[in-house]
């Protein structure tokens, strides 16, 4: 309360300070989101939310060494009001070539980038948040199975050396569960794709045990050799 001095007169005055609410973030108006299919988003609310980005898996050819699966990133960003965000969902590398990165961007900056996994080689194989398993090209050998939860793929009978993982364990996410996808299974001469992410049990379509499962798997060799789409998950916790 304030006193305000006119003449012989004290007035007494009330101030009363309005500050603005917060509200909690929401995407699309969801508590959390799963974005398969590159597009913008709408983010409302204040505070800080975090990211986690998956890329496309790598390739593999019809022998040889399975593709790495997708990277996997995290960021954050804090907001004060409704932002848009645009989304780069990368795909999955064909016969021999790299996955697609996944991007977040928001008014031009980007806030997260998860590379895709490396392709599978005619011997080794490719490199990803879980490796590609070694190839045995021109051998009567068998490859090495895909990588699993950001592991290394297995090694070749001959020698061939199976991709390296990154190593970087999937976050807790409130309402969303994540969970490793199995390593492609190896062959003759032939290497398994890298495990990528389960997302609440599920990936994309499977097309042949030799890929590795969930989004951003790694190619295996054989006739079903694409890597994987990737994904990302907008949360608060």
């Amino acid at each position: 309360m304030m006193w305000l001095t006119m003449g012989f007169m004290h007035l007494a005055v009330m101030v009363i300070c309005v500050f603005p609410s917060s509200e909690a973030v929401r995407f699309d108006g969801q508590q959390h989101k799963i974005v398969t299919t590159s597009g913008r988003v709408q983010v409302t609310g204040t505070g800080r939310f975090n990211v986690l980005a998956i890329g496309g898996g790598g390739g593999s050819g019809y022998y040889g060494g399975g593709g790495g699966s997708g990277y996997v990133r995290t960021g954050t960003l804090n907001i004060a009001g409704p932002t848009s965000l645009d989304i780069a969902i990368g795909q999955g590398g064909g016969d021999y070539h790299d996955g697609g990165a996944t991007s977040v961007v928001s008014g031009g900056r980007t806030i997260v980038t998860a590379s895709g996994g490396k392709k599978g080689g005619y011997d080794n194989g490719g490199n990803g948040w879980s490796g590609g398993g070694a190839g045995g090209w021109f051998t009567p050998y068998d490859g090495g199975s895909g990588g699993y939860n950001g592991g290394n793929g297995g090694n070749g009978e001959a020698g061939q050396v199976g991709g390296t993982g990154q190593r970087v364990t999937l976050p807790q996410v409130s309402g969303v569960t994540l969970s490793p996808g199995d390593g492609g299974r190896n062959g003759p001469i032939s290497g398994g794709g890298g495990g990528g992410v389960m997302i609440n049990g599920a990936g994309p379509r499977e097309d042949d045990n030799h890929n590795g499962g969930g989004y951003g798997g790694g190619g295996g060799t054989g006739w079903g050799n694409s890597g994987k789409q990737g994904a990302v998950i907008l949360y608060t916790n």
